[in-house]
């Protein structure tokens, strides 16, 4: 027996999660506390405006906005975060989601409002965005081994999924709390709540990032400071010449600085993530969300748990894709095990009933997930170790590039009571995308890691 759940522990890779360093265990933490603050506040985030007497489509405006303030204060961290510090960006990051929350949670302007969530961090999706992301799987890279990355990166992404999963269920029943008879809030108030939440675990997330230590930051940063020696990774993975040429390199950068192999390779993977992202900007859990509550008229406690199902289920299956993933390599996991769930947004407008409709997100939820692990992986090893922290950085922005105007579409068609068609142009592209990645990368050998 004890052998049995041995092989199950190594297959899964949980033996790796139990011997990690404090800082990986740290580096999870930080993203289970983000991500249920996005979790709890994305649900209501088109309701919360549709309570101020907003109109669709300057709501699908001012998420377009969001994600145009996530862009500019992405790109110019992630571009530096090797040369300012990795640890410090994240600091940053913590204390912008405690201040936006606190505006949020006290202003009722719609101008304050969008200078919050353009200039701090407010996630309209529910997904992670923000530096954060590509900081953290650049220093999960750097502190893991390749063959260990696709287990370790698995539980990094099922935490995330997990604790959205939580935000999802938690919002939900602590906004229908607040309006029972209990308290008698009114709806408004109830999600002013969650905002107050929202800010102290972005709270929470900054005390984490303080206990990281000097063991997260880049080659390029340990070398410009005379009292902290290189990482063992650092020895091993680096030449001499190449620490060297990293330390006169300009202290900020507008642009990755890249390798000429990199360049194609990176020109690819955006404008593939950038068509897949476009797809998911059209379909948001926000807006997902408000859709079916337009639709079927369900209570805030039904929604919440709905989403937290189908959380559940699809932040499991990345252990499963982990483990397939050692068999097939990332680059088929990631496209055949996304392809169903991008099929499947196609039938989400169809049914006429809400069960039928859940019934779909469950079995969508089942594959949902599965590519996030293996593209994570993937990418941390198609560049050199000194260029991965940009190019993840570079490769979120131009995501989020893509999505700027998705909200706004969707805005817009909701107004003219024709959200369906989001769900059309999003499957489409998204298999489009599945299709793509597979005929440009399955065959090719793109292992850079030691280049």
């Amino acid at each position: 027996m004890s052998r049995i759940l041995t092989s199950f522990s190594q297959e899964i890779g949980l033996d790796l999660l139990a011997s990690s360093s404090r800082d990986v265990l740290l580096l999870i933490f930080i993203k289970i506390a983000r991500m249920l603050a996005f979790g709890m506040s994305s649900i209501f985030l088109v309701q919360f405006f549709n309570v101020h007497g907003y109109p669709d489509d300057r709501t699908g405006f001012f998420m377009s906005c969001t994600l145009i303030g996530d862009v500019i204060i992405s790109y110019f961290l992630t571009m530096n975060a090797d040369r300012i510090g990795r640890r410090l960006v994240l600091c940053v990051g913590a204390l912008l989601m405690v201040a936006s929350g606190i505006v949020f949670a006290l202003s009722n302007n719609f101008y304050i409002l969008l200078a919050a969530a353009v200039f701090g961090v407010i996630s309209p999706s529910g997904a992670d965005i923000g530096p954060f992301k590509a900081v953290e799987e650049s220093t999960l890279a750097h502190l893991v081994p390749p063959d260990h990355r696709n287990d370790i990166y698995a539980w990094y992404s099922l935490a995330s999924a997990l604790a959205a999963a939580a935000g999802n269920i938690s919002g939900g029943w602590i906004v229908h709390y607040l309006m029972s008879n209990h308290l008698q809030l009114s709806e408004l108030a109830a999600y002013k709540v969650v905002f107050v939440i929202f800010s102290l675990l972005g709270a929470l997330k900054f005390l984490f990032s303080l206990f990281l230590t000097h063991r997260v930051e880049s080659d390029d940063y340990l070398s410009s400071k005379s009292n902290i020696e290189p990482t063992e990774n650092t020895s091993l993975l680096e030449s001499p010449t190449d620490t060297t040429s990293q330390t006169t390199k300009k202290k900020f950068s507008l642009l990755p600085e890249l390798s000429s192999e990199s360049v194609k390779i990176v020109i690819q993977l955006s404008c593939l993530f950038a068509m897949d992202s476009f797809g998911s900007s059209l379909v948001q859990l926000s807006w997902i969300s408000y859709y079916i509550t337009s639709k079927f008229h369900i209570n805030p406690e039904i929604l919440g748990t709905a989403f937290f199902i189908t959380g559940f289920i699809g932040a499991f299956t990345m252990l499963i894709s982990s483990s397939i993933a050692k068999r097939l390599g990332p680059v088929l996991t990631m496209a055949l095990t996304h392809f169903p769930s991008s099929f499947l947004i196609i039938f989400i407008p169809m049914p006429s009933t809400f069960l039928v409709t859940f019934i779909i997100l469950i079995v969508r939820s089942c594959t949902s997930q599965m590519d996030v692990a293996p593209r994570q992986a993937f990418l941390s090893m198609v560049v050199r170790s000194s260029e991965r922290t940009a190019v993840m950085g570079w490769v979120n922005v131009v995501k989020t590039c893509s999505q700027v105007f998705g909200p706004t579409i969707a805005g817009y068609l909701a107004s003219l009571h024709k959200q369906w068609v989001c769900f059309i142009l999003a499957g489409t592209l998204k298999v489009t995308y599945d299709a793509l990645i597979l005929l440009t990368f399955a065959l090719k050998d793109v292992n850079r890691e030691h280049s």
